[in-house]
């Protein structure tokens, strides 16, 4: 049974498990550089209200250390209110669940389509079916994801960090990436 499956049939679910798991890892990169901000301009607005509560209850009014920790709650308020304008005006954390969530769905129609790609247990015919499942599933995932307008530099990176786990030799260089550090290629590095 394992033989009646085609090498075509085959290479097709790797080629859109490659570009499943490269879409997935930009889209990590991406969330993992928005939470420093998104957890920030949170704990800021924890914190500012937190920490001028605790020191006008806490020390007397009108005593010598008011004045000092409330231009300190005065200034902290400030890069709270900023931060806070910023992520409303970026959408940070509406960007951050989305870019989350194309990362668990392309991480796992990456495993899906790599699984199908090796499978043995099934006939061609449901593998066929199988494939155009997933293929169907992550075609409505791309047009989501298309969305977010992937530089080409995003882009590269993504094919980087899939042919580094594939261990699939770059189409530009003819290397299989060893780490993420971009080369000059202009397939998995930074196109110079």
């Amino acid at each position: 049974m394992s033989g009646s499956i085609s090498t075509s049939s085959r290479r097709k679910c790797h080629d859109r498990a490659f570009h499943a798991f490269g879409t997935g890892y930009v889209m990590e990169t991406r969330a993992r550089s928005l939470l420093f901000w998104r957890n920030a301009k949170i704990l800021l607005e924890v914190l500012t209200p937190v920490v001028l509560g605790y020191v006008l209850i806490t020390f007397d009014e009108g005593g010598e250390y008011n004045a000092v920790f409330g231009v300190i709650a005065g200034i902290v308020g400030c890069f709270s209110l900023i931060l806070t304008v910023l992520g409303a005006a970026f959408a940070w954390d509406a960007k951050w669940v989305s870019y989350i969530e194309s990362k668990k769905q392309n991480y796992k129609f990456a495993g899906q389509l790599t699984e199908l790609g090796n499978s043995t247990s099934i006939g061609p015919r449901k593998h066929e079916e199988e494939f155009r499942v997933l293929a169907a599933k992550l075609g409505v995932r791309d047009d989501i994801d298309h969305e977010f307008n992937l530089s080409q530099l995003e882009k590269n990176t993504g094919y980087r960090a899939a042919a580094r786990h594939y261990q699939r030799e770059c189409t530009g260089c003819r290397q299989i990436p060893v780490s993420m550090t971009l080369s000059d290629c202009s397939v998995c590095g930074r196109g110079r």
